[in-house]
């Protein structure tokens, strides 16, 4: 339900920023979203991928400027990391959403920007080792990350990162 309110929310201030006083088309966004059901259906799932998907475009809501508009640039490229830093605490595929911020700055030439983004994005994320670390669990955590079944077996870093880059086919080319 979080993912549902927080897309809304996101949706709504989006159309708010881009067409203001234009609320025909907020009722339509958000009726139409609520008729989609595959939307009703992650909205009630109890699964990661809702989480890291309304995470993931909060934050791109934020490095966008349509929440907190008046913020300082660096302010909110800080407070986009930590968002973006949170979605890999869900599902480790939320690291993607850190990537993709980064690479969003990075193309656009605002270092600062950049840097700071990807700084508290990275402390927010840490914290997925932190807790390894206090559990005493950290070994068990690089023995399954180095045993991955879900990167072909493979044990070297180039291979797992072979395996994930080749993850789109997954929705591209079906099954």
């Amino acid at each position: 339900l979080l993912y549902a309110i927080v897309c809304n929310v996101v949706i709504v201030a989006w159309l708010r920023r881009v067409r203001p006083g234009d609320r025909t088309t907020v009722l339509v966004a958000t009726t139409m979203l609520w008729a989609n059901g595959a939307f009703v259906d992650f909205a009630f799932l109890v699964r990661p991928e809702p989480i890291v998907a309304a995470l993931a475009l909060a934050s791109c809501g934020v490095l966008q400027g349509v929440f907190v508009p008046t913020w300082r640039p660096l302010a909110r490229a800080a407070l986009a990391g930590a968002l973006a830093g949170a979605t890999p605490l869900f599902h480790l595929n939320g690291a993607m959403t850190i990537a993709a911020g980064g690479l969003v700055l990075v193309v656009r030439r605002q270092w600062s920007r950049a840097f700071v983004f990807s700084i508290v994005a990275l402390a927010v994320a840490s914290l997925y080792v932190v807790d390894a670390l206090v559990r005493g669990e950290l070994a068990w955590m690089v023995h399954q990350f180095r045993f991955d079944p879900a990167t072909g077996g493979s044990t070297s870093i180039g291979g797992k990162l072979a395996a994930i880059a080749s993850v789109h086919r997954i929705f591209l080319h079906g099954p």
